[in-house]
């Protein structure tokens, strides 16, 4: 199992070896309990909203609420995927 960089760091500078492997442990349960999987699941189904709202923007009365949306739409899919990503590192 790989840890993400940002928790890596804070087990690295835990102190000791046991607090050490303390921290590891818990990132293993967090990582497999229900709540994270239910969080993973939500995270993409509100990417999949974003995207079937890009596709109902074309239908617009002007351009710039059609790029501003688009634009709007693309920065949100693009923290949610990286919030995804730190969480299935």
């Amino acid at each position: 199992m790989r840890i993400p960089k940002f928790y890596s760091n804070a087990i690295n500078n835990a102190g000791s070896k046991e607090a050490s492997e303390k921290m590891r442990e818990s990132y293993k349960a967090w990582c497999n309990s229900p709540i994270t999987k239910t969080l993973k699941e939500s995270l993409e189904k509100q990417i999949q909203v974003l995207i079937e709202e890009d596709e109902n923007l074309t239908g617009t009365s002007t351009e710039f609420v059609f790029k501003s949306g688009l634009i709007s739409n693309r920065a949100k899919r693009k923290v949610l995927r990286n919030i995804n990503k730190e969480l299935t590192y």
